[in-house]
């Protein structure tokens, strides 16, 4: 909590501090709405349709203790894998597990090449990104719910106890790093693209991130964790959720003085909210 507090008045001392060299500056906390714009009708449903989907997921998961199922005699039968994923099995791999694991985290921070857009966008961009991970996440967790499937190295020989334990070797489908990976990727390259659509830099952002979101699609098919259907699933959870969500920012009434905007002194702070 002292943390907490400690942001706010961080927080509060900057804006006294920039805002003192002009007297009295006033700007958007909900950004400028020219390129992508946040309303209460719109993010309420965005973010209660999500909430509602993380607390039926953490619901069925932490309380009715879905998928709970009993280990089987193993390796498993391979024949009973369909046709197109079996070229992709694997046994289990931990450097190759750790290191999609590593990758996705590298993507997770690709909207920070938002912040030359201005502290008066931060608040939109990073509202938009929570809600794009957040039905990512949801999304990939009811798949995971609805369908039982074993992991890959289930197949074969030695696959890992701790995975075995926690019940997670029945969470094959969808692939939950392929959802996270490419719903990052398709948000940073959207959003710049909006941002920027001039700038020949935005197919280097676009092919770099999505490079990166397939190499982790690949690297949990090589580490054994995912079939390529689970991948492909994956992808395209995280891909409608990273292009849809902020689209959706994109259309309706555009009108900045509806928003939050904020009025800093040196002496006081005073926040304006207009609906």
């Amino acid at each position: 909590m002292k943390k907490i507090y400690g942001i706010i008045a961080s927080l509060v001392f900057l804006c006294s501090v920039c805002t003192a060299q002009e007297n009295t500056k006033k700007f958007n906390l909900l950004g400028n709405g020219e390129t992508f714009h946040l309303s209460l009708f719109t993010d309420g449903i965005i973010l209660g349709g999500g909430t509602a989907l993380v607390g039926t997921d953490l619901l069925c998961k932490k309380v009715l203790k879905v998928n709970r199922i009993t280990v089987p005699s193993l390796p498993l039968n391979k024949d009973s894998v369909p046709a197109i994923d079996q070229p992709f099995m694997n046994p289990y791999s931990k450097p190759l597990d750790l290191t999609a694991t590593g990758i996705e985290c590298a993507l997770f921070a690709t909207p920070l090449l938002f912040i030359p857009q201005g502290s008066s966008e931060w608040f939109t961009i990073g509202t938009m990104y929570v809600e794009t991970l957040m039905w990512a996440y949801g999304l990939k967790e009811m798949g995971k719910i609805c369908v039982n499937r074993a992991r890959p190295y289930m197949y074969f020989n030695d696959p890992p106890q701790k995975y075995i334990d926690n019940y997670d070797w029945a969470n094959s489908f969808p692939s939950g790093h392929s959802a996270f990976s490419f719903a990052a990727a398709s948000f940073t390259s959207y959003v710049f693209s909006k941002y920027y659509p001039d700038s020949k830099w935005k197919w280097v952002v676009t092919g770099g991130c999505y490079s990166l979101a397939a190499s982790v699609g690949c690297l949990r098919m090589l580490s054994g964790n995912h079939f390529f259907t689970d991948v492909c699933t994956g992808a395209l959870i995280g891909t409608a959720c990273g292009v849809l969500i902020p689209w959706l920012h994109t259309i309706g009434p555009k009108n900045p003085s509806d928003n939050v905007q904020i009025s800093a002194t040196p002496a006081n702070l005073n926040v304006l909210i207009k609906f």
